[in-house]
């Protein structure tokens, strides 16, 4: 009973390879190998059973004299009514499951045919995995490149809002206030087509024609603003210099590719030139191939989020600063050097291609109109500050510094506003995302280029830092070879 219920197993995972006929009690069918083809057949005949058939009474079916079947790697005929042992065979091994010659898995996502006892790689794929740049993914697995977090499924990309906590996120939004890298801030009233970020060349150093680059056009805000501030407008996110992405104002279901107009669907993840694309609530997002992931936000004043991955520390530059984890210098190397100023900085990254070239030729057209909240009285700002508090509480971000330079950038957004109301809901959809692309973020933080779990420890001298959620704390324990001097500092214990 054991050999044929063994045997049913093997029936049921289509290891007949030299089947004569097969004789069904049911109406069930049943799959098995023809000898002289690849191709999978079922059989059925309705003759009358011979005396010298075998019967297998688990499965009520009957198989034909000389019919073989193969069970592990050992091989049956059915002879004289009876199942005989016909010897081992040749077959191949597959997570510790024995299988038998000719037959096919998927291995790695590749198709494998077992060929006298070895796996031989043909050319079909696993319509069950995902690819990205040429790296097989099983289903189920999370891209293991770039920034963001999605996941294969069934042979598809599974549109995602995550992003990896390893990952550094810089962003411009409304009349235009920055947001490095390194978490510093600072706004300033650009126009024209600016490089908000691109990767520097180890051979060339910064150039105007970089591999990898994001750029935003800078116009009026529009009627809801006084004349004077600038926002966002189009964005170009040049992923290689083959593969040039283009966003739109106020258009979150469509991106231009190479000129080409690619319509997206809710819900569904796009292969494009290798990069991925699809939607996400109120604009489109990329995860290129070179690695950084890029959002448009189209709906309001646009906006522009831009993540970068530890492998690019120190090799990108731009209006978001040249991540190094030191926010100080973010605003202080210009395209061509040292920045001593930021209307240098800012006009030293005016892009070389300008949709109007002799209206953008003078960077001195990068210089702030009059700052509008320096013409207003002290209570109006207290008013306005207040008034940003209280109607944007549930927006602001939890971390303090991201939080107070959101309400300093709400401030100066609304001293510029004509309409209060219109205005706020403008700057609550910008402050909303920006809280959802936060709280998307999966738990980690990144030192050195080394990412860190959350929870984790890292030991900086005679200082042990804790990794919580996505930020760096000072844990409250210090390290044993550490010690306490009489002026309240630490020192190493070797020292004294």
């Amino acid at each position: 009973m054991t050999l044929l219920a063994a045997i049913f197993v093997v029936m049921l995972s289509c290891d007949i390879v030299n089947g004569i006929d097969l004789f069904l009690a049911s109406d069930e069918p049943f799959f098995f190998r023809n000898p002289d083809s690849e191709i999978p057949h079922v059989r059925h005949s309705r003759r009358a059973i011979d005396a010298t058939d075998c019967f297998i009474p688990t499965t009520l079916w009957f198989i034909a004299e000389g019919t073989e079947i193969f069970t592990q790697c050992e091989s049956f005929v059915c002879h004289n009514s009876k199942i005989v042992s016909k010897g081992r065979q040749t077959c191949c091994e597959l997570d510790g499951i024995k299988i038998i010659d000719r037959q096919r898995r998927f291995i790695d996502c590749k198709e494998n045919i077992c060929v006298e006892g070895e796996w031989v790689e043909s050319n079909e794929n696993d319509p069950e995995c995902c690819s990205f740049e040429d790296t097989p993914y099983k289903n189920g697995d999370t891209l293991a490149v770039g920034c963001g977090a999605t996941e294969c499924a069934e042979g598809r990309w599974i549109p995602s809002l995550y992003t990896q906590g390893y990952c550094r996120c810089g962003r411009v939004y409304m009349d235009p206030h920055m947001q490095t890298f390194d978490g510093d801030y600072f706004s300033w009233q650009l126009r024209c087509n600016h490089t908000i970020v691109q990767t520097v060349s180890l051979e060339d150093g910064s150039t105007h024609e970089p591999k990898t680059a994001v750029y935003s056009h800078f116009v009026d805000c529009g009627a809801i603003f006084r004349e004077g501030p600038a926002c966002v407008a189009t964005s170009v996110f040049r992923d290689t210099p083959n593969s040039i992405f283009v966003f739109h104002k106020g258009v979150d279901n469509r991106v231009w590719h190479n000129g080409e107009e690619v319509n997206l669907e809710p819900s569904v993840m796009m292969k494009v030139a290798g990069s991925l694309v699809w939607m996400v609530p109120g604009g489109v997002r990329v995860q290129g191939t070179s690695s950084i992931l890029v959002e448009y936000h189209a709906r309001g004043s646009p906006s522009v989020s831009v993540w970068v991955p530890p492998a690019l520390r120190g090799r990108v530059e731009g209006l978001l600063g040249n991540f190094d984890d030191i926010p100080d210098n973010d605003i202080q190397r210009g395209r061509h050097g040292p920045a001593n100023s930021l209307p240098f900085f800012a006009g030293s990254w005016m892009a070389k291609e300008q949709p109007d070239p002799e209206e953008c030729k003078n960077p001195d057209l990068t210089q702030a109109d009059e700052n509008l909240c320096e013409m207003i009285s002290m209570k109006e700002r207290r008013r306005l500050r207040d008034l940003c508090k209280v109607r944007l509480a549930e927006y602001f971000s939890d971390n303090p510094g991201t939080r107070r330079s959101q309400l300093e950038s709400c401030i100066q957004d609304m001293c510029a506003c004509r309409d209060e109301a219109e205005c706020l809901e403008v700057i609550a959809d910008e402050i909303s995302n920006q809280r959802k692309q936060e709280d998307f973020a999966l738990p980690g933080c990144v030192f050195n280029g080394e990412f860190f779990e959350s929870n984790k420890t890292r030991d900086a001298g005679c200082e042990v830092y804790r990794c919580a959620g996505r930020e760096w704390i000072l844990a409250e324990k210090q390290p044993q070879r550490c010690c306490l001097s009489n002026t309240g500092r630490t020192r190493k214990n070797l020292s004294w």
